[in-house]
């Protein structure tokens, strides 16, 4: 039992002793930390112990240069150099005034060359479309044409299965094969283009009412 009660006792005096061990070493070390800190302060706040950087400055100053602050009342619209001081002159050093230099002209007058892009503007099949009359006015018959447009209209509905032969509905069509604004356009003529597949469509098609009516 004498043994147990020693180490019991050692054990008490170690953990009693081992705090203050720890905060003498933290107040020495803060303690350390302190006398260093003004040193570095002071280095750094001293300009005439920093590092100079090699660099050399030979900008003039603003009054070198002749600048001066004006009152708003001089400030004038004239923007002629009066009395200032004006900056040197240093095209003669490069240019050859009285050499062919002088007459010889800056850049060259080249010919403008412009190009015209095709745009990708495309739609589905105009079935009804009078081109002559609505691209080019070649066709005009005066007070008669409303007339003459709405019985060309009525008499599509005949020829529509055709037409949906030549150009069938889902296809797109561009603009590229007619003449373009403001350009010279021949005189041209209604034309129909022969497709056997559009005639026998056209064929089945009126064929197929007329079986379809009593």
């Amino acid at each position: 039992m004498l043994w147990r009660t020693e180490w019991i006792l050692a054990l008490l005096v170690v953990f009693w002793l081992a705090p203050q061990t720890v905060v003498n070493a933290q107040q020495a070390a803060g303690d350390a930390s302190r006398k260093v800190v003004p040193d570095q302060d002071a280095a750094v706040a001293d300009p005439s112990e920093r590092p100079q950087p090699a660099v050399r400055n030979d900008c003039p100053s603003l009054e070198d240069l002749g600048y001066r602050q004006k009152p708003l009342a001089d400030v004038s619209l004239d923007i002629r150099l009066t009395a200032e001081i004006r900056p040197a002159d240093c095209s003669r050093d490069l240019f050859d005034v009285s050499g062919s230099q002088a007459r010889r002209p800056v850049a060259d007058d080249g010919e403008l060359v412009f190009y015209w892009a095709a745009n990708e503007l495309s739609y589905r099949p105009l079935y009804f479309e009078d081109p002559l009359l609505e691209r080019y006015g070649q066709v005009d018959c005066g007070p008669l044409q409303p007339a003459i447009s709405g019985v060309r209209f009525l008499a599509t509905f005949p020829a529509l299965p055709y037409k949906v032969g030549l150009d069938p509905p889902r296809r797109p069509v561009y603009s590229l094969g007619h003449h373009r604004p403001g350009s010279s356009v021949p005189e041209l003529r209604y034309g129909v283009s022969w497709k056997w597949n559009a005639a026998l469509l056209q064929v089945g098609t009126w064929t197929g009412l007329m079986l379809l009516l009593p």
